[in-house]
């Protein structure tokens, strides 16, 4: 009896806690207020417990000694939420799970003091657990997010917190000898006594009448159900509690979060290998042995496992199989569906058939107002295209000059034009204050953004709005000289240090540009986006992308001695559309600059890509002057620069040093071309002969894979610009 319970109080828990993840971020994803999520669940929690005993015709004696005591653990559990939302916010779910795969042999070092809880021969399995766990993240793992010492910091705190929780949670059962009914009721109540103080510390009060908006009338059943769940968590947990060593229990919260992992699998588009695949298969396996591991000596135990271990095999060997399928055939539809956009608008975004699936943005019940002045059509039009449909708003008076073929150019803009715009002088700055400080349209806009260029900001700060400086070319566009590139360091640091601006690129070269010179740590936006075509290869061509630098033919005579399939872009389309892309082999770039736009919408696509490694670009670069836009000072003079003309903040080769070939080395490989996997690249004009000889099996391959990564990048992106909206 006692043994079924016991596989009984787990399934319970492994049920509620994996489902309950995937409520939790449905909810927060709808509702954006997690604290007071939080809250409504434990009051929920606390009050049905009452309700019940009352039912039953029993009564509820209070005590507080108990209360007292649950509450030292609901200051672990607050602790430990805070801690896990701030380690959710600096790295990937995967390298988070691997955090929380540590704990077991903590707390088994804990219980371990106390022989009677556990023996020495029971970790054996625990190695397998923190092994199985390294190789499913070593593989699958795409985290775009900083290394930062702040990431580890967190994911520490995270780890000890859970490791007091679960010691001290196993603990307090065996000192207050309460009911289940009673321990669920003191965890909520402590609980909904605590959570306040994180709803300060989220500055969630300011969203209390939006959120009950959200409950009472938009999103009533996705509240209710995480409130359901929620109490059978609470239930399930301390039930679990009860019937199994705290290591136990530990062990099994790693089971639930590698559960977790196989729905990210199938509803958020996370990565599947498979090695990753059998990382997963031996944390699972490992998990299940904890506490038997001495049995497995007996013949009856060996057939078990046996049986058990080939049945996960052909589960999760399926798994993978419909999850490849899936992601080859239907690129992010499913997370789109879980995330409340229809298939078809998962690439064609339409704002009215996605109206009703709005985020809570907190901005009060009206949707925030973005503002924009770019100088490039895409890289707002990007943002556009995945933010409108949610319901943001967006007035874009471009002043591209390309604007006319998104009519977007500025109308009725004042002050600012396309000769003033990019380089703004005091008088010029002055007077666009004066002419929209009191301005009806503009004073109901919630924030500026600032891509191209990102310095824009700078005109803006009067006015005390939300700024998005988010660089996709080096930062100092339009500052280039040294006082006014000072300048804007000191501004940029100025912005940086107000907690409702937020520092970006959307790509690792220019972060790591922005932090060499101001040590501040950007964020990564990639410019991903849906798109409407795909890879389908009809021509044996391979096209070549322009290339910015006076060198071009000679490149090109190498590239008609390597083969006679490629082909001019430019040449053979003219104005193309994306359907004429991928109806081609694939594309080679030598790169002008380190990030374009048109890369983000070529990998989507799912077009081959080819590219000269970093050596044998600078070998290019040397030869015919190829990267003619990496470094301002080359754009401005035409000469290759030997360094910068501000000191650095960083220990590092000087990015603007285009003549030196350890510090072209360091810094090209921060580019996309080389941070993004399954893009090729060649290190010769023979080895490309080689590489292009590929069958249609293998590009197709290739190909596939591009369209998962994106799929994938797309959906952390969209993650990233909802928790910082």
């Amino acid at each position: 009896m006692i043994r079924n319970e016991r596989v009984f109080a787990m399934a319970a828990y492994f049920l509620c806690s994996s489902l309950l993840l995937v409520l939790n971020k449905l909810t927060v994803e709808a509702v954006k207020a997690p604290a007071l999520v939080l809250e409504v669940q434990v009051i929920f929690g606390a009050s049905i417990v009452i309700f019940k005993l009352w039912l039953c015709g029993r009564g509820l004696v209070f005590n507080g000694g108990a209360l007292r005591g649950f509450g030292y653990y609901t200051v672990g559990f607050v602790m430990g939420l805070f801690a896990s939302m701030k380690m959710l916010l600096l790295m990937d779910v995967e390298t988070a799970i691997l955090f929380r795969c540590a704990t077991p042999i903590l707390v088994f070092t804990c219980e371990y003091l106390d022989p009677s809880t556990t023996n020495l021969s029971s970790a054996i399995p625990l190695i397998g657990v923190i092994l199985g766990s390294i190789l499913y993240h070593t593989n699958s793992s795409n985290d775009v997010s900083p290394s930062t010492i702040s990431k580890y910091i967190w994911g520490g705190i995270y780890v000890l917190v859970i490791t007091f929780n679960m010691v001290y949670g196993k603990k307090l059962i065996k000192k207050t000898n309460l009911s289940l009914d009673e321990t669920v009721f003191y965890t909520n109540l402590s609980a909904a006594l605590g959570v306040p103080v994180f709803v300060l510390l989220n500055r969630e009060y300011t969203m209390v009448l939006p959120f009950l908006h959200q409950v009472l009338y938009e999103n009533p059943n996705v509240i209710v159900i995480s409130c359901i769940f929620g109490l059978g968590i609470s239930y399930a947990g301390w039930w679990a509690r009860q019937v199994l060593t705290a290591t136990e229990f530990t062990v099994l919260g790693v089971a639930c979060k590698i559960g977790t992992i196989l729905a990210g699998m199938v509803f958020w588009k996370m990565p599947a290998t498979y090695l990753g695949i059998l990382g997963l298969l031996l944390s699972i396996v490992s998990a299940s042995m904890y506490g038997n591991f001495r049995h497995l000596l007996a013949w009856g135990y060996k057939i078990k496992y046996f049986a058990y271990i080939t049945i996960n095999i052909l589960a999760l060997g399926t798994l993978y199989t419909m999850i490849a399928y899936s992601q080859q055939v239907h690129t992010g539809y499913i997370g789109a569906a879980i995330r409340g956009r229809s298939i078809a608008n998962d690439f064609i975004s339409s704002a009215n058939s996605r109206r009703y699936f709005n985020r809570n943005f907190s901005y009060g019940l009206k949707a925030p107002v973005v503002w924009s002045n770019d100088f490039h059509i895409s890289t707002i039009g990007n943002v556009k295209k995945l933010l409108a449909p949610e319901g943001i708003k967006f007035i874009d008076k471009s002043l591209s000059g390309h604007c006319h073929l998104t009519n977007t150019c500025a109308k009725n803009l004042k002050v600012l034009n396309h000769q003033n715009g990019i380089s703004p002088s005091p008088t010029t700055r002055k007077q666009f204050f004066d002419a929209y400080k009191s301005d009806p349209q503009f004073q109901g806009v919630d924030i500026i953004m600032c891509f191209h260029p990102s310095a824009m900001c700078e005109i803006f700060m009067p006015f005390n709005k939300r700024l998005f400086v988010i660089a996709t070319t080096r930062y100092e566009m339009g500052r280039e000289e040294i006082r006014s590139w000072k300048t804007w360091n000191q501004n940029l640091k100025s912005i940086a240090s107000d907690p409702k601006n937020i520092i970006a690129a959307n790509n690792k070269y220019d972060a790591e540009y922005i932090k060499y010179f101001t040590g501040i740590d950007p964020i990564i936006l990639p410019s991903f986006l849906p798109m409407e075509a795909f890879y389908n290869a009809k021509s044996t061509d391979i096209l070549v992308a322009k290339m910015h630098s006076a060198g071009a033919g000679g490149i090109w005579k190498k590239l008609i001695e390597v083969s006679n399939n490629f082909k001019d872009m430019k040449s053979k389309y003219g104005h193309y559309s994306y359907a004429q892309l991928c109806e081609n082999t694939a594309i080679v770039h030598f790169p002008y600059q380190l990030s374009i736009m048109s890369l983000f919408e070529q990998y989507a696509m799912g077009i081959p890509i080819l590219v000269p490694s970093v050596s044998f670009l600078w070998k290019l670069h040397n030869e015919y002057d190829l990267v003619t836009e990496r470094t301002w000072e080359r754009v401005r003079t035409g000469k290759r620069p030997k360094g910068s003309l501000l000191p650095a903040e960083a220990k590092a080769p000087d990015p603007n040093d285009d003549r030196s070939r350890d510090a072209f080395i360091y810094w090209v490989k921060f580019g996309d071309f080389y941070q993004w996997p399954h893009i090729i690249q060649f290190d010769s004009w023979d080895h490309l002969r080689t590489e292009i000889t590929k069958d249609n099996d293998q590009w197709k391959k290739i190909s596939d894979d591009m369209k998962r990564t994106a799929s994938i990048y797309l959906n952390r992106t969209l993650d990233k610009w909802y928790s910082i909206i």
